[in-house]
Protein backbone atom coordinates (compact mmCIF):
# COMPACT_ATOMS: atom_id res chain seq x y z
CA UNK A 1 0.00 0.00 0.00
CA UNK A 2 1.63 3.29 -1.11
CA UNK A 3 0.42 6.56 0.39
CA UNK A 4 1.93 10.00 -0.38
CA UNK A 5 3.87 11.69 2.38
CA UNK A 6 1.64 13.45 4.90
CA UNK A 7 2.33 16.55 7.01
CA UNK A 8 3.01 15.64 10.69
CA UNK A 9 -0.11 17.45 11.93
CA UNK A 10 -2.32 15.70 9.42
CA UNK A 11 -0.71 12.34 10.29
CA UNK A 12 -1.44 12.90 13.99
CA UNK A 13 -5.09 13.72 13.29
CA UNK A 14 -5.43 10.76 10.94
CA UNK A 15 -3.95 8.41 13.53
CA UNK A 16 -6.47 9.65 16.12
CA UNK A 17 -9.33 9.08 13.66
CA UNK A 18 -8.08 5.59 12.83
CA UNK A 19 -7.78 4.59 16.48
CA UNK A 20 -11.29 5.92 17.16
CA UNK A 21 -12.63 3.78 14.33
CA UNK A 22 -11.12 0.51 15.56
CA UNK A 23 -12.83 1.03 18.92
CA UNK A 24 -16.30 0.94 17.36
CA UNK A 25 -18.49 -2.06 18.25
CA UNK A 26 -18.73 -4.47 15.35
CA UNK A 27 -15.74 -3.16 13.40
CA UNK A 28 -14.64 -5.91 10.94
CA UNK A 29 -11.20 -7.35 11.77
CA UNK A 30 -10.10 -6.77 8.18
CA UNK A 31 -10.74 -3.06 8.71
CA UNK A 32 -8.20 -3.15 11.54
CA UNK A 33 -5.69 -4.78 9.16
CA UNK A 34 -6.11 -1.83 6.78
CA UNK A 35 -5.77 0.61 9.68
CA UNK A 36 -2.51 -1.08 10.68
CA UNK A 37 -1.22 -0.60 7.13
CA UNK A 38 -2.13 3.10 7.25
CA UNK A 39 -0.55 3.42 10.70
CA UNK A 40 2.70 1.96 9.37
CA UNK A 41 2.78 4.90 6.97
CA UNK A 42 1.57 7.46 9.50
CA UNK A 43 4.30 6.79 12.07
CA UNK A 44 6.93 7.30 9.38
CA UNK A 45 5.92 10.96 9.27
CA UNK A 46 5.68 11.58 13.00
CA UNK A 47 8.49 12.60 15.38
CA UNK A 48 9.90 9.24 16.55
CA UNK A 49 10.85 8.54 20.13
CA UNK A 50 13.51 6.03 19.13
CA UNK A 51 15.21 5.19 15.85
CA UNK A 52 16.49 1.66 16.50
CA UNK A 53 14.17 -1.25 15.81
CA UNK A 54 15.79 -3.23 18.64
CA UNK A 55 14.88 -0.59 21.21
CA UNK A 56 12.15 -1.38 23.74
CA UNK A 57 10.97 2.23 23.46
CA UNK A 58 7.94 2.68 21.16
CA UNK A 59 8.59 4.16 17.72
CA UNK A 60 5.87 6.70 18.41
CA UNK A 61 4.59 8.05 21.74
CA UNK A 62 0.78 8.09 21.62
CA UNK A 63 -1.06 11.18 22.74
CA UNK A 64 -3.21 10.62 25.88
CA UNK A 65 -6.39 10.57 23.78
CA UNK A 66 -4.87 8.06 21.36
CA UNK A 67 -3.65 5.88 24.24
CA UNK A 68 -7.16 5.86 25.69
CA UNK A 69 -8.67 4.88 22.33
CA UNK A 70 -6.27 1.97 21.89
CA UNK A 71 -6.68 0.82 25.50
CA UNK A 72 -10.46 0.84 25.20
CA UNK A 73 -10.46 -1.12 21.94
CA UNK A 74 -7.98 -3.72 23.21
CA UNK A 75 -9.62 -4.33 26.57
CA UNK A 76 -13.09 -4.54 25.02
CA UNK A 77 -11.96 -7.09 22.42
CA UNK A 78 -10.01 -9.10 24.99
CA UNK A 79 -13.00 -9.19 27.35
CA UNK A 80 -15.34 -10.35 24.58
CA UNK A 81 -12.87 -13.07 23.60
CA UNK A 82 -12.38 -14.40 27.13
CA UNK A 83 -16.13 -14.33 27.71
CA UNK A 84 -16.48 -16.76 24.80
CA UNK A 85 -14.30 -19.24 26.70
CA UNK A 86 -17.38 -20.19 28.69
CA UNK A 87 -19.51 -20.91 25.62
CA UNK A 88 -18.35 -24.40 24.74
CA UNK A 89 -15.22 -23.94 22.60
CA UNK A 90 -12.49 -23.22 25.16
CA UNK A 91 -10.34 -26.02 23.70
CA UNK A 92 -10.31 -24.23 20.33
CA UNK A 93 -8.97 -20.95 21.76
CA UNK A 94 -5.24 -21.63 21.39
CA UNK A 95 -5.13 -23.24 17.92
CA UNK A 96 -7.44 -20.53 16.55
CA UNK A 97 -5.41 -17.80 18.26
CA UNK A 98 -2.25 -19.09 16.54
CA UNK A 99 -4.07 -19.23 13.22
CA UNK A 100 -5.51 -15.72 13.42
CA UNK A 101 -2.26 -14.22 14.72
CA UNK A 102 -0.43 -15.49 11.63
CA UNK A 103 -3.31 -14.45 9.35
CA UNK A 104 -3.26 -10.88 10.72
CA UNK A 105 0.51 -10.67 10.26
CA UNK A 106 0.28 -11.85 6.66
CA UNK A 107 -2.63 -9.55 5.85
CA UNK A 108 -0.94 -6.45 7.26
CA UNK A 109 2.40 -7.27 5.66
CA UNK A 110 0.99 -8.19 2.25
CA UNK A 111 -2.17 -6.15 2.04
CA UNK A 112 -4.21 -6.35 -1.15
CA UNK A 113 -6.47 -3.36 -0.70
CA UNK A 114 -9.08 -4.35 -3.29
CA UNK A 115 -9.52 -7.86 -1.91
CA UNK A 116 -9.69 -6.57 1.65
CA UNK A 117 -12.26 -3.94 0.71
CA UNK A 118 -14.47 -6.58 -0.91
CA UNK A 119 -14.33 -8.69 2.25
CA UNK A 120 -15.35 -5.75 4.44
CA UNK A 121 -18.88 -5.99 3.09
CA UNK A 122 -19.53 -9.10 5.17
CA UNK A 123 -19.27 -9.70 8.89
CA UNK A 124 -18.99 -9.76 11.72
CA UNK A 125 -22.06 -12.00 11.60
CA UNK A 126 -22.31 -13.20 15.19
CA UNK A 127 -22.48 -9.83 16.95
CA UNK A 128 -25.68 -7.88 17.61
CA UNK A 129 -25.49 -4.31 16.35
CA UNK A 130 -26.51 -1.97 19.21
CA UNK A 131 -28.83 0.00 16.92
CA UNK A 132 -30.17 -3.04 15.09
CA UNK A 133 -32.38 -6.00 15.89
CA UNK A 134 -32.05 -8.20 18.96
CA UNK A 135 -30.64 -11.07 16.86
CA UNK A 136 -27.36 -11.23 14.99
CA UNK A 137 -27.17 -11.91 11.27
CA UNK A 138 -26.09 -15.48 12.01
CA UNK A 139 -29.09 -16.08 14.27
CA UNK A 140 -31.43 -14.56 11.72
CA UNK A 141 -30.19 -17.17 9.24
CA UNK A 142 -30.84 -20.06 11.63
CA UNK A 143 -27.35 -20.61 13.06
CA UNK A 144 -27.55 -21.80 16.67
CA UNK A 145 -25.94 -23.96 19.34
CA UNK A 146 -22.26 -24.80 19.29
CA UNK A 147 -21.89 -23.69 15.66
CA UNK A 148 -23.03 -20.15 16.51
CA UNK A 149 -20.63 -20.04 19.47
CA UNK A 150 -17.81 -21.25 17.20
CA UNK A 151 -18.49 -18.34 14.85
CA UNK A 152 -18.49 -15.89 17.76
CA UNK A 153 -15.17 -17.21 19.06
CA UNK A 154 -13.59 -17.00 15.60
CA UNK A 155 -14.79 -13.44 15.06
CA UNK A 156 -13.68 -12.34 18.54
CA UNK A 157 -10.22 -13.86 17.99
CA UNK A 158 -9.92 -12.23 14.57
CA UNK A 159 -10.60 -8.84 16.11
CA UNK A 160 -8.36 -9.39 19.15
CA UNK A 161 -5.37 -10.54 17.11
CA UNK A 162 -5.85 -7.68 14.64
CA UNK A 163 -5.80 -5.14 17.48
CA UNK A 164 -2.80 -6.75 19.18
CA UNK A 165 -0.95 -6.60 15.86
CA UNK A 166 -1.97 -2.95 15.47
CA UNK A 167 -0.47 -2.20 18.88
CA UNK A 168 2.72 -4.00 17.82
CA UNK A 169 2.88 -1.85 14.70
CA UNK A 170 2.65 1.28 16.85
CA UNK A 171 5.51 0.00 19.01
CA UNK A 172 7.83 -1.50 16.41
CA UNK A 173 6.65 -0.29 13.02
CA UNK A 174 5.78 -3.83 11.84
CA UNK A 175 3.38 -6.59 12.94
CA UNK A 176 4.66 -9.53 14.99
CA UNK A 177 5.35 -12.78 13.15
CA UNK A 178 5.55 -14.92 16.30
CA UNK A 179 2.89 -15.40 18.95
CA UNK A 180 4.44 -15.59 22.45
CA UNK A 181 3.36 -19.11 23.43
CA UNK A 182 2.87 -20.13 27.06
CA UNK A 183 4.10 -23.68 26.40
CA UNK A 184 5.83 -23.73 22.98
CA UNK A 185 7.24 -26.67 21.05
CA UNK A 186 4.32 -29.09 21.26
CA UNK A 187 2.16 -30.58 18.52
CA UNK A 188 -1.64 -30.66 18.49
CA UNK A 189 -3.29 -33.78 19.92
CA UNK A 190 -6.89 -34.96 19.69
CA UNK A 191 -8.34 -38.29 20.76
CA UNK A 192 -9.16 -40.49 17.77
CA UNK A 193 -11.15 -43.67 17.32
CA UNK A 194 -9.08 -46.84 17.61
CA UNK A 195 -6.64 -45.60 20.24
CA UNK A 196 -6.36 -47.09 23.73
CA UNK A 197 -8.10 -45.45 26.67
CA UNK A 198 -7.35 -46.15 30.33
CA UNK A 199 -10.33 -47.29 32.40
CA UNK A 200 -10.66 -47.03 36.17
CA UNK A 201 -13.46 -48.09 38.45
CA UNK A 202 -13.97 -44.58 39.75
CA UNK A 203 -13.45 -42.83 36.42
CA UNK A 204 -15.58 -44.86 34.00
CA UNK A 205 -19.19 -46.01 33.81
CA UNK A 206 -20.36 -49.05 31.76
CA UNK A 207 -23.27 -48.58 29.38
CA UNK A 208 -24.62 -49.65 25.99
CA UNK A 209 -24.75 -47.69 22.75
CA UNK A 210 -26.15 -48.59 19.36
CA UNK A 211 -24.19 -47.09 16.46
CA UNK A 212 -25.50 -49.67 13.97
CA UNK A 213 -29.10 -50.73 14.71
CA UNK A 214 -30.20 -53.12 15.96
CA UNK A 215 -26.93 -54.28 17.57
CA UNK A 216 -25.99 -52.40 20.78
CA UNK A 217 -22.46 -52.77 22.11
CA UNK A 218 -21.20 -52.59 25.68
CA UNK A 219 -18.79 -49.73 26.28
CA UNK A 220 -17.32 -47.71 29.13
CA UNK A 221 -17.82 -43.94 29.29
CA UNK A 222 -14.69 -42.15 30.49
CA UNK A 223 -12.50 -39.07 29.92
CA UNK A 224 -9.30 -39.23 27.86
CA UNK A 225 -6.74 -36.95 26.22
CA UNK A 226 -3.11 -35.83 26.24
CA UNK A 227 -3.80 -33.34 29.05
CA UNK A 228 -5.69 -35.85 31.23
CA UNK A 229 -4.06 -37.41 34.30
CA UNK A 230 -5.64 -39.67 36.90
CA UNK A 231 -4.21 -39.14 40.38
CA UNK A 232 -4.80 -40.93 43.65
CA UNK A 233 -5.70 -44.55 44.20
CA UNK A 234 -8.80 -46.66 44.77
CA UNK A 235 -12.03 -44.71 45.32
CA UNK A 236 -10.02 -41.49 45.78
CA UNK A 237 -8.86 -41.38 42.15
CA UNK A 238 -9.62 -38.08 40.45
CA UNK A 239 -9.08 -36.60 37.00
CA UNK A 240 -6.76 -33.60 36.69
CA UNK A 241 -5.53 -31.62 33.68
CA UNK A 242 -1.91 -30.77 32.92
CA UNK A 243 -1.58 -27.05 32.14
CA UNK A 244 1.38 -27.49 29.78
CA UNK A 245 -0.61 -29.80 27.49
CA UNK A 246 -3.88 -27.84 27.47
CA UNK A 247 -2.99 -25.29 24.74
CA UNK A 248 -2.09 -28.18 22.44
CA UNK A 249 -4.88 -30.70 23.02
CA UNK A 250 -8.61 -31.30 23.29
CA UNK A 251 -9.66 -33.86 25.94
CA UNK A 252 -12.78 -35.86 25.16
CA UNK A 253 -15.50 -38.02 26.64
CA UNK A 254 -14.92 -41.39 25.01
CA UNK A 255 -16.81 -44.63 24.67
CA UNK A 256 -14.24 -47.40 25.03
CA UNK A 257 -14.94 -51.04 24.20
CA UNK A 258 -13.14 -53.86 26.02
CA UNK A 259 -12.24 -56.81 23.81
CA UNK A 260 -10.81 -59.04 26.53
CA UNK A 261 -11.45 -59.86 30.18
CA UNK A 262 -9.41 -56.93 31.51
CA UNK A 263 -11.23 -53.70 32.21
CA UNK A 264 -8.22 -51.41 32.73
CA UNK A 265 -8.02 -50.41 29.05
CA UNK A 266 -10.39 -50.19 26.13
CA UNK A 267 -10.43 -49.19 22.47
CA UNK A 268 -12.11 -45.87 21.65
CA UNK A 269 -15.16 -46.46 19.43
CA UNK A 270 -16.80 -43.04 19.94
CA UNK A 271 -15.69 -39.64 21.20
CA UNK A 272 -17.13 -36.22 21.98
CA UNK A 273 -15.13 -33.08 22.94
CA UNK A 274 -15.36 -32.71 26.71
CA UNK A 275 -15.58 -28.90 26.64
CA UNK A 276 -19.12 -27.79 25.92
CA UNK A 277 -20.55 -31.30 26.11
CA UNK A 278 -24.32 -31.18 26.57
CA UNK A 279 -25.89 -34.26 28.15
CA UNK A 280 -29.23 -34.81 29.82
CA UNK A 281 -31.26 -37.67 31.26
CA UNK A 282 -34.25 -38.92 29.32
CA UNK A 283 -37.45 -37.93 31.14
CA UNK A 284 -39.26 -41.19 30.37
CA UNK A 285 -36.42 -43.73 30.39
CA UNK A 286 -34.34 -42.56 33.36
CA UNK A 287 -31.55 -45.00 32.56
CA UNK A 288 -30.98 -43.32 29.18
CA UNK A 289 -28.57 -40.46 28.65
CA UNK A 290 -28.73 -38.11 25.67
CA UNK A 291 -25.37 -36.66 24.62
CA UNK A 292 -25.15 -33.79 22.12
CA UNK A 293 -21.77 -34.18 20.40
CA UNK A 294 -20.06 -30.93 19.43
CA UNK A 295 -17.83 -30.84 16.30
CA UNK A 296 -14.14 -31.43 17.01
CA UNK A 297 -11.56 -28.63 17.06
CA UNK A 298 -9.76 -29.99 14.00
CA UNK A 299 -12.89 -29.53 11.86
CA UNK A 300 -13.37 -25.95 13.05
CA UNK A 301 -9.69 -25.14 12.56
CA UNK A 302 -9.76 -26.47 8.98
CA UNK A 303 -12.69 -24.24 8.04
CA UNK A 304 -11.21 -21.20 9.81
CA UNK A 305 -7.90 -21.80 8.05
CA UNK A 306 -9.59 -21.82 4.64
CA UNK A 307 -11.27 -18.54 5.51
CA UNK A 308 -7.99 -16.96 6.65
CA UNK A 309 -6.55 -17.77 3.21
CA UNK A 310 -9.44 -15.93 1.56
CA UNK A 311 -11.42 -19.01 0.55
CA UNK A 312 -15.03 -18.15 1.20
CA UNK A 313 -16.94 -16.53 4.03
CA UNK A 314 -16.43 -17.73 7.60
CA UNK A 315 -20.19 -17.65 8.15
CA UNK A 316 -20.84 -19.84 5.10
CA UNK A 317 -18.01 -22.24 5.95
CA UNK A 318 -19.05 -22.82 9.55
CA UNK A 319 -22.63 -23.43 8.48
CA UNK A 320 -21.42 -26.85 7.30
CA UNK A 321 -20.56 -27.91 10.86
CA UNK A 322 -23.11 -30.22 12.48
CA UNK A 323 -23.66 -31.66 15.95
CA UNK A 324 -24.13 -35.36 16.66
CA UNK A 325 -26.39 -37.17 19.12
CA UNK A 326 -25.76 -40.25 21.24
CA UNK A 327 -28.27 -42.16 23.33
CA UNK A 328 -26.55 -44.23 26.02
CA UNK A 329 -28.33 -46.89 28.03
CA UNK A 330 -27.12 -47.53 31.60
CA UNK A 331 -27.97 -50.34 34.01
CA UNK A 332 -30.23 -48.05 36.02
CA UNK A 333 -31.04 -44.39 36.70
CA UNK A 334 -28.37 -44.10 39.41
CA UNK A 335 -25.62 -45.17 37.00
CA UNK A 336 -26.90 -42.59 34.56
CA UNK A 337 -26.63 -39.90 37.25
CA UNK A 338 -23.07 -41.01 38.04
CA UNK A 339 -22.16 -40.57 34.38
CA UNK A 340 -23.72 -37.10 34.29
CA UNK A 341 -21.74 -36.04 37.36
CA UNK A 342 -18.50 -37.48 35.96
CA UNK A 343 -18.93 -35.54 32.71
CA UNK A 344 -20.11 -32.31 34.37
CA UNK A 345 -17.31 -32.22 36.96
CA UNK A 346 -14.62 -32.93 34.36
CA UNK A 347 -16.05 -30.46 31.84
CA UNK A 348 -16.31 -27.64 34.40
CA UNK A 349 -12.76 -28.23 35.66
CA UNK A 350 -11.41 -28.34 32.10
CA UNK A 351 -13.19 -25.13 31.05
CA UNK A 352 -11.75 -23.31 34.08
CA UNK A 353 -8.26 -24.61 33.29
CA UNK A 354 -8.49 -23.38 29.69
CA UNK A 355 -9.87 -20.03 30.86
CA UNK A 356 -6.97 -19.67 33.29
CA UNK A 357 -4.37 -20.41 30.59
CA UNK A 358 -6.07 -18.12 28.05
CA UNK A 359 -6.20 -15.32 30.63
CA UNK A 360 -2.45 -15.58 31.17
CA UNK A 361 -1.75 -15.24 27.45
CA UNK A 362 -4.20 -12.38 26.89
CA UNK A 363 -2.96 -10.46 29.94
CA UNK A 364 0.63 -10.88 28.78
CA UNK A 365 -0.28 -9.48 25.37
CA UNK A 366 -2.31 -6.64 26.93
CA UNK A 367 0.59 -5.63 29.16
CA UNK A 368 2.93 -5.52 26.17
CA UNK A 369 0.42 -3.73 23.93
CA UNK A 370 -0.43 -1.04 26.46
CA UNK A 371 3.20 -0.26 27.32
CA UNK A 372 3.18 2.56 24.78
Amino acid sequence: LHVPALPPTFSTDLLSALLAMVGCIGVPPRAVWIVAQLVIHCVQHLPPVAFTAASSVPLYALLPEQQQQLTSALTQAATLTLDQMGMGWADAFFPLFRLEWAAAHTAITHMVLRAAAEQLAGGPYSLVHPAGSEASVAEQHGMAGSVLHALRLCECLQLSTALFQLAHVLQHGVPSATLPELHPGQTWHEVVEGQQAALTKAGSVPCHVCFTPPDPIRVHLTVAGAAVDVVGSGPDKTTVFRDAALPHSSPAVVLAQCFNHTVDTGVVVGLAPLVGLNCFQDQEQLSWLHVIVRPVVKSLHKLASQNSRGRGSLFTSLSSLAEGHWILSFQDASRCQIAIKLVADSSDALALAYRRQAGKLVNRLLDAALAL
